[in-house]
């Protein structure tokens, strides 16, 4: 593959990876969280991104790397690689990728056993791997309140982002706000959750009440409305 070839295809797979829907380019199959991906040449279809499944009917391939569908953040700076890969080796390259999938796969199992830690029976939505200033504000509020395992705080501006489907795609009501609701199961390891609050409602920052919102907020229990009554009787069970 001359220059030209080899600009074109990297033209085209820019394009593909943009616009992908997590499935493999020649046969459709949707693509696993943390497995290997192909870029390569298969005629007809020109430039294609494939799976696992697809490989060996690339008659060319220029390129390997990792589908990711968690949202992992700083996942690259952590693991210390991907940077300068491009024109590596194959075989560094295939030992990068090795890597990345391996600390991916640590990073998701480790955020699995602590939801399960925590009784919670869904899959994390987001992974924050990296320092940020919300981060190290709920590790010295709970280093100050060391008989505290639950707190509710406002929305730090920089963590919007990391909360992009719970804040954009839901229209809150007039005089209501977004604010978190933080369970530290660990030190160290902590778990979010957004809150859509009433301004107008008086929360009491104690320790069973905030763990009895979270629990109605992260079971999706209250259908949009977290009722007085509700939050009492949960309190009630836990101290019993």
């Amino acid at each position: 593959m001359n220059r030209t070839e080899r600009r074109h295809f990297e033209k085209e797979m820019s394009k593909i990876l943009k616009k992908s829907a997590g499935v493999c380019g020649v046969c459709g199959t949707e693509l696993n969280h943390n497995s290997q991906t192909f870029g390569g040449i298969l005629e007809p279809y020109g430039t294609v991104l494939t799976g696992e499944c697809c490989v060996n009917k690339l008659e060319v391939i220029m390129g390997a790397g990792v589908y990711i569908n968690k949202n992992i953040n700083g996942i690259m700076s952590v693991m210390k690689t991907g940077q300068g890969i491009s024109h590596a080796s194959p075989s560094d390259a295939l030992s990068a990728i090795r890597q990345i999938r391996s600390g991916i796969g640590e990073i998701d199992s480790a955020a699995d056993d602590l939801m399960r830690e925590a009784g919670i029976e869904r899959p994390p939505t987001d992974i924050t791997v990296t320092d940020a200033p919300w981060k190290l504000d709920d590790a010295e509020w709970f280093n100050r309140h060391p008989g505290r395992s639950y707190r509710m705080r406002s929305l730090h501006p920089d963590e919007i982002p990391t909360l992009q489907d719970a804040v954009t795609d839901v229209v809150i009501p007039p005089n209501h706000c977004w604010e978190i609701l933080v369970r530290q199961v660990n030190k160290g390891q902590r778990i979010r959750t957004a809150f859509c609050r009433n301004m107008a409602v008086f929360i009491p920052d104690a320790d069973d009440v905030i763990h009895a919102i979270f629990d109605i907020v992260v079971k999706g229990e209250g259908q949009g409305v977290i009722s007085a009554k509700d939050v009492a009787a949960l309190v009630d069970s836990y101290n019993r």
